[in-house]
């Protein structure tokens, strides 16, 4: 008796398996109110953006996948670039030691004091700068300055800091030899893996023709561009006499290179017919 009994419930038992195997998924998401977004999928959208070295020795922001979005954003970007380095994809790596430990951290008006280990000492020169202060400089923040033993680093590996701050540049190309009379713009290029932000050394006067004339070159337009701008105290309006396309690495290089160079909040591309494009500074409609 106690054997059919144990038949039974194995064969019970694998009906329930076949059942539940031939159920759908989607059944499955209604009956527990799941929403049809995978596990992997939730972890592909927490992501911190760090400036780190491609393969070329450049310095390019790039969104970094993490397991969770920590609340203190200064180490966990610090994390990034040191300690879990091994969390950045192939390819990539710090200019930071990765040794080095971020002791403890202050914000004094906008200023991000760092105090860190001895090893700071050891990484890359001005890459290192460049890292810095694009990983941490933001709207509130405009200056990095590191402390070992309470000193203030005024050498990294033979490179003398003069500030940490975006205005000293990122990825310097000369145009010009004559460096006295020339202008630095920084263009940040939107890439297909990163952002790439370049500062050019030029003659050019007309800063904002000169980031147009950047963009130009990443169109997929033939005909020259006729254009016509306005600079207004809180805007640039920039009109186009044709109607044109503009791809989405054209928009989002001459937002963030907008932004980058011009004391605005709101950058507005228009043709003769519509407006093409806007977008709020920090509010970005992509």
């Amino acid at each position: 008796m106690k054997s059919k009994i144990k038949i039974i419930i194995v064969v019970f038992v694998l009906l329930l398996v076949g059942v539940a195997a031939a159920i759908p998924k989607t059944t499955y998401e209604k009956w527990f109110d799941k929403d049809d977004v995978t596990i992997e999928e939730n972890d592909q959208q927490m992501t911190k953006l760090v400036y780190v070295k491609n393969e070329q020795g450049l310095i390019v922001g790039l969104e970094v996948p993490v397991a969770e979005i920590l609340e203190d954003d200064i180490v966990q970007k610090w994390n990034l670039l040191t300690k879990d380095v091994s969390l950045l994809p192939s390819g990539y790596s710090s200019a930071i030691h990765k040794d080095t430990i971020l002791n403890s951290y202050e914000i004094k008006g906008s200023v991000l004091e760092m105090h860190v280990s001895p090893e700071i000492t050891s990484s890359d020169g001005r890459s290192t700068v460049e890292t810095l202060a694009w990983t941490f400089g933001n709207d509130e923040i405009t200056e990095v300055k590191l402390f070992v033993n309470n000193t203030q680093v005024r050498q990294i590996n033979n490179y003398t800091i003069s500030k940490i701050t975006k205005e000293v540049g990122i990825n310097l190309d000369y145009e010009t030899s004559y460096l006295l009379e020339s202008t630095a713009t920084t263009i940040i290029y939107c890439e297909n893996e990163y952002l790439l932000p370049v500062t050019y050394f030029h003659l050019e006067d007309d800063v904002c023709s000169y980031i147009l004339e950047k963009a130009y070159k990443l169109s997929d337009d033939e005909k020259t561009w006729n254009y016509e701008y306005e600079l207004n105290e809180d805007s640039v309006v920039i009109n186009f006499a044709d109607n044109l396309e503009l791809n989405e690495r054209v928009l989002m290089t001459l937002t963030y290179s907008f932004d980058m160079n011009f004391n605005v909040s709101k950058l507005s591309i228009n043709n003769s017919e519509k407006i093409l494009y806007e977008a709020v500074f920090g509010e970005i409609v992509e």
